[in-house]
Parts: structure tokens; sequence; C-alpha cells
């Protein structure tokens, strides 16, 4: 009997074992060793969609996803219920999956439907809740886009879908909105409908962007009008740098322009803005020359009279381009700025700390220092963590400097 109840008590102790295994198992979500061929076929059999976490061997938040997140129980039973799951190396495994979604950083956490269409994806750490809250946002994706295929026609189903396309996918966002609003007589674009589908569109050559742009008295006033002008501009300004095209950065001034008048905002002359076109065109192209040459321009032009802006980019140029001083003059211009900037007002902290930091990105330190030690001084230095800032910086002034006293 002794032996008997020996026997049951190990047989008791390994099925519990057995049931801590299994239910350890079963916590957090359950990834499949798949292809991604075969998850596909998958997720069509089960009618699911598919998560895919894109990391890296070495990458410490993947890491912290995987051994805090993903084990998650409630994360587990979410996903486990309505998703194929799995995990890539991405830098080993599923090369041509990893190249279509442009993979940036890791980790890289992508939902997609049971075909292989991407819907969302985010890049970075989400804690469980997080985690769940984007799972349900690749759901409502799906449901806007089943919708959308269902009435193709529907302003509010396009406008739907598009909200979630937009978010990862502004060229798909933008074909879909075309396709629609193509089909339209152009009055018929006059319409609140019509407007959540065209702020969608980020093809700024597209005939239905210049039929809002050649009717600034209607749209100018709608909710939205600023996002897609900035959208629209940051679109041009990005083809225009990475083709070097002055054509397309053109367009960008003129556009810009246009915009300003529409919303009335045009605070300077028009050669103001064309100027900081340009800034940005060369600092993108890294023409260091033709940056420098403009910079100086705007400095002397437009900002003569105003030390807050001649010390921020004094500040500026000297850290950006300190190693370009000898091709470009770097530090004579910031300096120029940076001391008429204290001209125009030498009882602020600011001019002062502008001065200290460009000798500062020279390794001039010995003459930082008396800068830096006159804007602590400056009675506009009440606060106690700048006070304690600038402190420190002249503390690290000192061992730089080995200077006694």
């Amino acid at each position: 009997m002794k032996h008997i109840l020996t026997l049951l008590a190990l047989v008791m102790l390994y099925t519990t074992n057995s049931m801590a295994i299994a239910n350890t198992t079963e916590l957090g979500i359950k990834f499949h060793s798949l292809t991604w061929q075969q998850a596909q076929e998958k997720a069509q059999a089960e009618n699911k969609s598919i998560f895919i976490d894109f990391y890296a061997t070495w990458c410490g938040p993947c890491k912290y996803m995987e051994d805090d997140v993903f084990t998650n129980t409630e994360v587990g039973a979410y996903f486990n219920a309505n998703f194929i799951s799995l995990r890539i190396d991405a830098e080993k495994e599923e090369l041509a999956l990893v190249e279509s979604i442009n993979l940036e950083a890791y980790p890289t956490l992508v939902f997609f439907d049971a075909k292989g269409n991407q819907m969302v994806s985010q890049v970075g750490v989400l804690e469980p809740m997080e985690l769940i809250n984007f799972g349900k946002k690749a759901a409502n994706y799906q449901k806007a886009f089943l919708a959308y295929k269902a009435s193709p026609n529907d302003y509010y189903n396009i406008g739907n879908y598009l909200n979630y396309v937009s978010e990862s996918q502004a060229q798909k966002a933008n074909d879909i909105a075309l396709g629609y609003l193509q089909k339209l007589d152009k009055p018929t674009l006059k319409t609140a409908e019509s407007w959540q589908i065209i702020k969608y569109i980020t093809d700024y050559n597209s005939d239905i962007i210049t039929y809002v742009y050649n009717n600034p008295t209607y749209y100018s006033s709608l909710t939205g009008y600023d996002t897609l002008s900035y959208t629209l501009m940051n679109f041009m300004l990005k083809d225009a740098a990475s083709q070097e095209s002055l054509a397309i950065l053109s367009q960008l001034k003129k556009f810009e322009i246009t915009y300003l008048k529409a919303v009335d905002e045009l605070e300077r002359p028009a050669a103001f803005y064309n100027l900081v076109n340009d800034l940005l065109y060369y600092q993108h192209t890294e023409d260091i020359a033709k940056y420098a040459e403009l910079l100086n321009t705007q400095c002397h032009t437009y900002y003569w009279d105003d030390e807050e802006e001649l010390a921020s980019n004094a500040m500026y140029f000297a850290e950006a381009y300190y190693e370009e001083d000898e091709a470009f003059g770097v530090k004579s211009k910031a300096l120029d700025w940076v001391q008429r900037s204290r001209e125009l007002n030498d009882t602020t902290w600011f001019t002062y700390f502008a001065e200290a930091m460009v000798y500062y990105h020279f390794s001039e330190y010995k003459k930082a220092l008396p800068m830096a030690r006159k804007a602590l001084a400056q009675k506009d230095t009440s606060d106690p963590e700048l006070q304690t800032s600038l402190s420190n910086f002249i503390e690290d002034l000192l061992e730089l400097t080995d200077y006694e006293g």
C-alpha cells in the first residue's frame, strides 16, 4: 500500500508539473514556426489576420517585448484568438518581406491581412495594453477595408478606410483617394463629403490639388486645409532635394505663397519665405557653401534686429558645421551674428550663452568661459534649473581649461 501511495503521489506530481508546463505554454502569444507563405495559408484557412514581430537578436527593446510583453496572459488571449503570429529575425529571415515593409528600426510590429497585404505598423516598444489596443486597431482596419470593398463608392466607407491606410501607407491612400475623386465632376469636389477624401491626397501634381488651390475661398476655411498644405509642401521639399530639382523647388515656393495668401498669413515679403525654402533645399542637398551664403543673407536681411534669431542661428551653425570652418568661414559668420545679438541686448543670459557655445564648438574654452559667467550673472537667470545648467556648463569649461579661480 505504501508503494502504491508513493506511486500515486509521483503520478500526481508529474501530472501537476505537466499541467504547469502546459499552462506556461498557453501564456502569452503563440508564435508559429511558419514561412511567410504558410502563414498566409493558415490565416486564410482560419479566417484570421497575421501579426509579425520583426526583430534583431542584438536589439534590447526586442528582448524586452519577447520576455515581458508577448508573455502577458491578456495579450496572449487576444492575439491567439484573432491572429496568426510570427517572429521574424529581420536580418536573416524572409528578406524579401522585410524589404517590402521599408523597415527602419527594431522592433517593428506589423499586421497583415490573410492575403499578405500590409495593414498597420508600429516601431518601438509597446506595453501589454498598448499592444492589445494596437491589435484592435488592426481589427478595425480590417473591418474598414471590408466595408470599403463592399461599397467602394460610398464616401463614408472610403474616408473611414483611408483614415487607417494613411497612417502607414500614404501612397496607397493617395491612390485610392484619387481613384475615387477623379470620377467626379469638379463642382462636386466642393462638398464636405469630397473634402473628407481630398485631404488624403499627397500627389501635389494631381488635377484635384490644382483645383483645390485654385479655389482658396472655399477650401481655406475647412478643417484640415493647413494639415494638407504642410503635408504637400513636405512632399515637395523631399522630392526637390532627392531629385535635386530646382523646378520642384520653384513649384514649392509658388504653392506656399498661394497657401499663405489663402489663410491670410503672408506676414513677411514673399522673398523671405522663398529664402527659407532655399535654405531647406540646400541643407537637404548638403550644399554647405550655398547654405552658408543664404543663411548669412537671412541673418543680415531679415534678422539683423532680432537678437534671439541671430543667437539661435549662430549656435546651430557652429554646432552643425564647425568641421567645415576653413572652407566656409563658419566661425566668423557665427561670431558676426552672435555679437550683433549682444549689441541688440546685452542684459539677457541667452546672447552671452550663445557666444559661449560658439566658442565651445570651436574648442576655444578660455573665450567661452567669461561669456558663460556673464550669462549666469544676468538678471533673467532666476529660474533654478537654468542656474544649475549654466553653473554645470561653467564647471565643465573650468575642467577643460584647467582654469583656477
